[in-house]
């Protein structure tokens, strides 16, 4: 799955009580949600990790703001074990995936990133302790 148009929400603190984060920074792809993380170095991880970038800088948190986000990445997941384990990842995180936080492997070509996953139906796909996670990367 290819993310087709990344966008910037910076949410104001009303905005931000009604996510169940409290979110700040909600990205959307076109106009439908994407991801959202609860604190600004998480999401510039998020971009880093990604190869994105931002088209303007941050404004302080609890100040309205929306932004184009310039690049795009693509998502895959896998069935096979050997060959999601055989990628030439240039970075492993995790990313939440079917409600866990799982092993990320991201791999990059021709200067776009690729996050992969295992699917969820895999027995043994690593997953991580979701509140330790969310407090890494959310």
């Amino acid at each position: 799955m290819k993310t087709k148009k990344l966008t910037l929400i910076q949410a104001t603190p009303e905005q931000a009580r009604n996510t169940c984060g409290p979110y700040w920074y909600l990205v959307q792809d076109y106009y439908t949600s994407h991801t959202a993380f609860c604190r600004r170095e998480s999401f510039l991880n998020y971009l880093e990790e990604r190869g994105l970038a931002l088209s303007e800088p941050l404004v302080e948190q609890g100040t309205y703001a929306y932004q184009v986000i310039i690049g795009g990445y693509d998502q895959v997941m896998h069935m096979s074990y050997d060959a999601f384990y055989a990628l030439p990842a240039i970075i492993e995180t995790r990313t939440l995936s079917n409600g866990s936080y799982t092993l990320a492997r991201i791999t990059e070509d021709n200067g776009i990133r690729t996050v992969h996953t295992l699917n969820p139906n895999c027995e043994h796909r690593p997953e991580y302790d979701y509140f330790e996670s969310k407090a890494i990367y959310g």
